[in-house]
């Protein structure tokens, strides 16, 4: 009422028409009549129509009945702004004192920094133009201006944790100190300061290293380890959020220290180059995309997969030697490793031309699933290119070479 009555008196300031709702939750017998008055009431003293909404709270498993009351009563309030237009605004009256009781809740149920931040005053179409006002002040204001309001009687209930915060807790707390509430408050604003400070710190950071977090997959390039502890559990949390995932401090740990499983589905993958990726839990027959594809040397070592690559080239005499493997440089020119992807086929040298299934091939070779995506696939021409080899497997009809020609040779550690 008191939010009411502050944005009529501001009629020539406001550039936007004011569409007083009131959620009726019938949670109490009298909350019907209580509603009838209260529209009664703005009609007489204001000459406003008041829309009441009459709703039905259905809790989720789990879920209490003033959280099931809030989630329905913010449905009412969006389908009502929606109709407004992108511009409108739904303001609520939360004040100072609901900002130390929230304050005081978050930190007894357990909380992370940013709950230390309270009730913000603009979240999305919210708006709570009243945090900086105690409710004694709002209560002065009505007086003062003869107007009425209800006292809701369910916040006398005791069974509701807010209520005995409200009554118990904080008498008790204030006690020890007469200013714990503005105490409270206090470091909720401070809280939202540093809160803001960090966000555009972080934005600055992801946008500085390229961090893209609309897609379904999470990329932090090799030295990521290195960045500030906070801004890399800043990003995790984000990336996240975004994404419904409800992500705690255990598999946040894990993640610092290898490979390990998110909440949802989602896998967090070190990569052998350094990098991380966090993706959906991809299907066991797919390759392991956060192994790139690499270019191989004509002479030296890469690592692949975890897998240390030796390549030389030279002139070939017919002879094989044990562990390497020819591939004609005569026809590819330059070769790339990869990893083994769905639907990967290659004709085995031997077969007459025959092809086999990629996945065949790891079988009968007996390497073990979980170490196929990380397999080097050896391949020429463009990704994904011709299948010639697999180190330490098979060899390829494509890569066959003749006495004589250039070469190159391949294994695997």
């Amino acid at each position: 009422m008191a939010l009411f009555a502050l944005l009529m008196a501001l009629t020539g300031l406001r550039t936007s028409p004011l569409v007083p709702v009131h959620v009726d939750h019938r949670l109490r017998r009298e909350s019907g009549e209580e509603a009838a008055w209260l529209k009664a009431y703005v009609k007489d003293k204001f000459l406003m129509d008041l829309k009441v909404v009459s709703i039905e709270v259905k809790p989720y498993r789990g879920e209490s009945m003033e959280m099931a009351a809030r989630r329905h009563r913010y449905h009412v309030l969006y389908q009502n702004a929606e109709g407004l237009g992108p511009a409108a605004r739904i303001v609520v009256g939360h004040q100072r004192n609901d900002q130390a009781e929230t304050l005081l809740m978050r930190l007894i149920q357990g909380t992370g920094v940013s709950g230390l931040a309270g009730i913000p005053e603009q979240n999305d179409r919210i708006v709570r133009p009243l945090l900086g006002f105690w409710r004694d002040e709002l209560k002065r204001y009505l007086i003062a201006r003869d107007i009425s309001w209800i006292e809701d009687a369910s916040n006398d209930d005791s069974d509701i944790v807010r209520n005995r915060i409200r009554h118990d807790l904080i008498p008790r707390l204030e006690v020890l100190n007469p200013r714990a509430q503005d105490a409270l408050a206090g470091l909720a604003d401070r809280a939202q300061d540093y809160r803001e400070a960090f966000r555009a710190l972080l934005e600055s950071w992801i946008e500085q290293h390229n961090i893209d977090l609309n897609q379904d997959t999470l990329w932090l390039e090799p030295g990521w380890q290195e960045w500030p502890h906070g801004i890399v559990v800043a990003v995790f949390l984000e990336f996240a959020m975004r994404r419904g995932i409800r992500l705690t401090r255990h598999p946040i740990r894990l993640t610092f220290k290898g490979s390990t499983n998110w909440p949802s589905g989602y896998v967090a993958v070190h990569g052998a180059d350094g990098h991380l990726r966090v993706a959906p839990q991809a299907d066991p027959e797919t390759a392991d995309d956060s192994i790139s594809a690499i270019s191989l040397p004509r002479s030296g070592c890469v690592v692949f997969g975890g897998h240390r690559v030796e390549v030389t080239s030279g002139i070939f005499d017919g002879q094989k030697n044990s562990g390497w493997m020819v591939v004609s440089a005569q026809r590819w020119e330059s070769l790339r490793a990869r990893a083994w992807m769905r639907g990967d086929r290659l004709k085995p040298l031997g077969l007459g031309g025959h092809s086999k299934k990629l996945q065949d091939v790891f079988v009968d070779a007996k390497i073990p699933q979980v170490q196929r995506k990380a397999w080097p696939v050896i391949v020429g021409g463009e990704l994904p290119g011709v299948i010639l080899a697999v180190p330490g497997i098979v060899v390829a009809e494509e890569a066959r070479a003749q006495c004589g020609e250039r070469v190159f040779y391949i294994r695997i550690d």
